[in-house]
């Protein structure tokens, strides 16, 4: 008889291992980020990930969805718009979050959109690891 799942057994032992952190230890790197046209190069939005990369033990970057027409802001915190939107239905990758803002690039490679947006603009989406479980805005 099997009481346990080998793959369950492995991910209660990584888990165990390697500290969960979501958005909670992002660096101040990304939280000092400013992008005056909301828009950034392949180098610039290659660079953003890496420093996510760098400072998170997550396996895969948190991602979700605008669910309507988000401005961009310049920065997070108080701060003037870009000019520049991110359409509704539009996934983007959740770098960093300060307050009520979410730095974000989009998803998809041709998308040049980053900056921070408001967090009541992003879907709560579930994690897809059936382990944790969670819940929420990226």
């Amino acid at each position: 008889m099997q009481f346990f799942n080998i793959k369950s057994f492995a991910h209660i032992v990584l888990l165990g291992l390697i500290p969960v952190t979501g958005l909670q230890a992002q660096t101040q790197d990304l939280l000092t980020k400013e992008f005056s046209s909301g828009q950034c190069t392949p180098v610039e939005k290659q660079e953003l990930l890496e420093i996510f990369d760098e400072e998170n033990t997550l396996l895969d970057i948190p991602k979700s969805y605008t669910i309507s027409e988000v401005k961009i802001d310049r920065r997070r915190g108080s701060s003037p718009p870009t000019g520049k939107t991110i359409s509704a239905l539009k996934t983007v990758f959740c770098l960093a979050k300060s307050g009520n803002k979410i730095l974000v690039t989009g998803q998809d490679p041709l998308d040049k959109s980053c900056g921070w947006i408001e967090e009541k603009f992003v879907a709560e989406v579930s994690s897809p690891d059936e382990m944790i479980g969670s819940v929420g805005r990226c």
